[in-house]
């Protein structure tokens, strides 16, 4: 028997939560201090948070998927962990990490999974919409637009950008020559002419 599965046999799901944040976020110190040599630096993380993830993955067991509840706190600890690697949220990465498959969450918001309570399609919910709105905050605080950013966006969480305001069209008029100006003010030409206008 593991020593997880002995630290949580019997175990209710305050008990089973606290094991789970300490252990996501050891297994992520531990990722960064050995595999990468405590490279610490934003980017070196950001780079390697798939990895990170995985590694949580192969040292955490699968939690049930039965207690919604268990699973909704499990993201906000996947939300931290986002934060602490300066990455995006993304219902993809938290799925990875728990080893569930990321259809069951689309089946769970559309409640077509098993006996889907209405918990599960509004955790789900709430989960794409926090994931979303970091995105959206990412993208409205950025310096300069990041394409694949705002593709991924547009692909994953359905955003679209604004149409652009409408433009006045305004005749484009051709120049006048000195003699024209004068002839359309009323007066006299080089030539010494007088033009009535």
């Amino acid at each position: 028997m593991s020593d997880f599965a002995v630290k949580t046999d019997n175990s209710n799901s305050a008990e089973l939560l606290e094991v789970y944040t300490h252990d996501i976020f050891y297994y992520a110190d531990e990722y960064i201090n050995t595999v990468m040599d405590g490279e610490k630096d934003k980017k070196n993380i950001k780079d390697n948070f798939d990895n990170i993830i995985l590694y949580i993955r192969h040292h955490i067991p699968k939690p049930n998927n039965d207690n919604i509840v268990l699973l909704d706190h499990l993201f906000d600890v996947f939300l931290e962990l986002s934060i602490k690697c300066y990455v995006l949220p993304t219902l993809q990465n938290f799925a990875l990490m728990l080893s569930i498959n990321p259809n069951t969450f689309s089946a769970w918001k559309n409640r077509e999974y098993r006996n889907a309570t209405p918990e599960y399609s509004l955790a789900v919910k709430k989960w794409f919409d926090i994931c979303k709105s970091r995105t959206e905050n990412n993208l409205l605080q950025s310096e300069g637009g990041n394409i694949n950013r705002i593709f991924a966006s547009k692909v994953v969480y359905g955003m679209i950008e604004p149409a652009p305001a409408p433009v006045e069209y305004t005749r484009r008029l051709e120049p006048l020559t000195s003699s024209q100006v004068v002839a359309r003010l009323g007066g006299e030409t080089e030539d010494g002419d007088v033009i009535e206008g």
